[in-house]
């Protein structure tokens, strides 16, 4: 669970250091030709595609756009949330650029700015 938030914040890192400081869409990270980046490698091998039930977790990638227009993909921030699609597994976890991961009970730990709840606890 935490090694898959932890390969989407390390694509960030990659990304953001070759696009001049700029993180991406999810589907930059996994094709960044299509976001004018023809030479670049992929930086996430096997995602977890948003609004993917995996491993008993409905995941969501949540990209904060900016207010002014950007290349294409280019994103100023982003969460990830998997929250528990069963009753088995009590905690959601989140991750944002900050590279803070956490985890919580409270269902929906990310609020609408894309920002995580304070109640969250944070694993690192």
């Amino acid at each position: 669970m935490i090694s898959h938030i932890r390969a989407v914040l390390d694509a960030e890192a990659a990304y953001a250091v070759d696009n001049g400081g700029r993180f991406g869409d999810l589907e930059c990270l996994i094709a960044p030709d299509g976001c004018g980046r023809p030479k670049a490698r992929p930086y996430l091998e096997r995602p977890i595609r948003s609004g993917e039930e995996r491993y008993g977790y409905q995941w969501r990638f949540m990209p904060r756009r900016p207010m002014e227009p950007t290349p294409v993909g280019d994103i100023e921030g982003f969460a990830i949330v998997a929250e528990p699609s069963r009753r088995a597994n009590r905690h959601g976890f989140a991750a944002d650029q900050s590279g803070r991961i956490c985890a919580t009970d409270v269902p929906s730990v990310v609020l609408a700015d894309g920002t995580i709840r304070r109640e969250c606890r944070t694993l690192h």
